[in-house]
């Protein structure tokens, strides 16, 4: 299964000093069916958590998801800068 970002996913994981590992360890307990949200059309919410820091502390993404294909990370936010998606982002 290849595992993509988007570009902007990609700077702002730069920020957040999300590693590639990171990712793929989100990527890999996705595919076990380990997510925080089905938001419908392939679309799950997701925690990662961000070198020592746990899950809880960690980030949060928007990934798109198809099983044996491809998983494609596609937002992300902290926290502690935002509780959740909003309505508009969620259908964009």
């Amino acid at each position: 299964m290849r595992t993509v970002t988007t570009r902007k996913f990609y700077q702002w994981t730069e920020k957040q000093a999300v590693s590639v590992d990171d990712l793929k360890e989100a990527a890999d307990e996705l595919a076990n069916g380990l997510y925080d949200a089905d938001l419908g059309g392939h679309l799950f919410k997701k925690r990662v958590g961000v070198g020592n820091i746990g899950k809880r502390s960690g980030v949060r993404t928007i990934i798109c998801f198809e099983r044996n294909k491809k998983t494609i990370f596609i937002h992300g936010f902290a926290k502690n800068e935002q509780a959740n998606i909003t309505k508009k982002e969620l259908k964009a």
